[in-house]
């Protein structure tokens, strides 16, 4: 097999932050510890990696993982020996990336087959359709999507070159990087076949993990590579913009259709490819699309901790997304606002849902010192405007529709005929 990528070694798989946990089950129940709370942050059928590995809940898929392993075996040519031998060279820096407390309990042996097992039933789970259908007929539907889920969890992950490495062996590189993307676009468009930008894999700077694949899938996909602009913003960045923040006065969608502002889907999916522009009576503002099925608060949640916890080195885009979509979203005729301009495509039961999934992911109280900022303090400016606001609330009172311009014209055609009427009276034609 390989070498192991430089860009991963000396990096880790983290865990939820404690504080963060305890912080979100205090908002829902204070009387819970973080021992007895199962959250969106828990494995609910199966175990990957170290973590959460020999819960006596999880044993369930646990057993269908060497029947998978033989089967990836048995068309590989090789033998599950000669896997073991491979996945036994890396033990030791693919146990550096899990803390010591949860990898020093197991030999060699054991920790490389707990690694070939999991590799091979992500990549079952995720693979060919008929391979996929055998796995849900097995496991029953309901548990096959529980999987499927457990996938996407911070504290359920293994090495991502491990993944690819099995893939390229046994399907050859063309089928890994579609097996890739189309991981992806299951996990963020549900059945949807969008195209998904490409993880950026920088050879120096690999994904460690899946959970970071999706994340910079969402980031920083190769789509706008050739002419993306710089979505950051700190102080210095722009001299028109004054550093300060503001309190802002828009708290929907429909605040900002009142004052002129309207929404467009953005050119790319990034979370980050948020603009806002300002015209003389109109804003402008640009949104990435976004559809929502029934696993987007799972992986939001799980992208949303790998970004608070320490050593990680990556910005906080999806949490500015998630703040700013917050300050948007109030109420379900909100998102109905955004389901009309396509920028939210809603996959669950009701607009009630959306708004509550925005609203129940904490972001722990993180402010926007990112790109968002810049794009509210710029939407303020133009919300405080009163030329453009009081321009656009006339032509909403008067123009907004076909009868209130009918209105307005029959009101000035009856102001002309009295005008022309009083005319004729002082100066009556001889």
């Amino acid at each position: 097999m390989e070498n192991v990528p430089l860009g991963a070694r000396g990096r880790k798989i983290p865990k939820v932050p404690q504080a963060m946990l305890q912080m979100e089950i205090e908002d829902f129940d204070p009387k819970k510890s973080t021992s007895d709370y199962c959250s969106d942050y828990s494995p609910m059928v199966v175990s990957i990696g170290p973590y959460h590995h020999g819960r006596p809940e999880l044993q369930g898929v646990q057993n269908l993982k060497q029947e998978l392993l033989d089967h990836f075996v048995s068309g590989s040519g090789k033998t599950e020996k000669d896997f073991l031998q491979d996945f036994r060279e890396s033990v030791d820096i693919v146990r550096s990336y899990y803390m010591e407390e949860y990898t020093a309990a197991y030999s060699k042996e054991e920790f490389a087959k707990m690694m070939l097992l999991d590799a091979c039933f992500v990549i079952s789970i995720n693979l060919k359709a008929h391979i996929a259908k055998t796995i849900s007929s097995r496991l029953g539907k309901v548990v096959f999507s529980l999987a499927l889920r457990d996938l996407l969890l911070l504290e359920n992950q293994i090495p991502f070159w491990l993944i690819k490495k099995l893939l390229k062996f046994g399907y050859g590189q063309e089928y890994t990087e579609w097996w890739i993307k189309n991981f992806i676009c299951r996990v963020i468009y549900g059945n949807h076949r969008k195209e998904a930008g490409d993880i950026g894999d920088d050879s120096n700077n690999p994904p460690l993990f899946l959970l970071e694949a999706l994340r910079r899938a969402i980031v920083s996909g190769n789509w706008t590579k050739s002419n993306q602009t710089n979505h950051y913003y700190s102080v210095g960045d722009d001299e028109d913009i004054e550093p300060k923040r503001y309190n802002y006065s828009f708290h929907s969608i429909r605040d900002l259709k009142e004052k002129g502002i309207y929404c467009r889907p953005a050119q790319t999916g990034l979370v980050n490819d948020i603009k806002f522009k300002s015209f003389c009576f109109y804003g402008r503002l640009e949104l990435p699309t976004f559809i929502v099925t029934n696993r987007s608060r799972v992986w939001l949640k799980n992208i949303i901790a790998y970004e608070m916890s320490p050593g990680t080195n990556v910005g906080l885009e999806v949490i500015c997304y998630i703040n700013f979509m917050k300050s948007i979203i109030n109420d379900p005729k909100d998102v109905q606002e955004l389901r009309d301009k396509r920028i939210l495509i809603n996959r669950l039961n009701s607009d009630d849902e959306v708004v509550k999934l925005f609203k129940e992911i904490n972001t722990c109280g993180l402010d926007d010192d990112h790109f968002v900022f810049k794009v509210k303090e710029q939407i303020q400016k133009h919300y405080n405007s009163k030329a453009k606001t009081w321009m656009i609330e006339l032509i909403i009172t008067h123009f907004l529709t076909p009868w209130k311009v009918v209105a307005l014209l029959a009101a000035i055609f009856i102001l002309f005929l009295s005008a022309t009427q009083t005319y004729f009276t002082v100066y009556p034609r001889h």
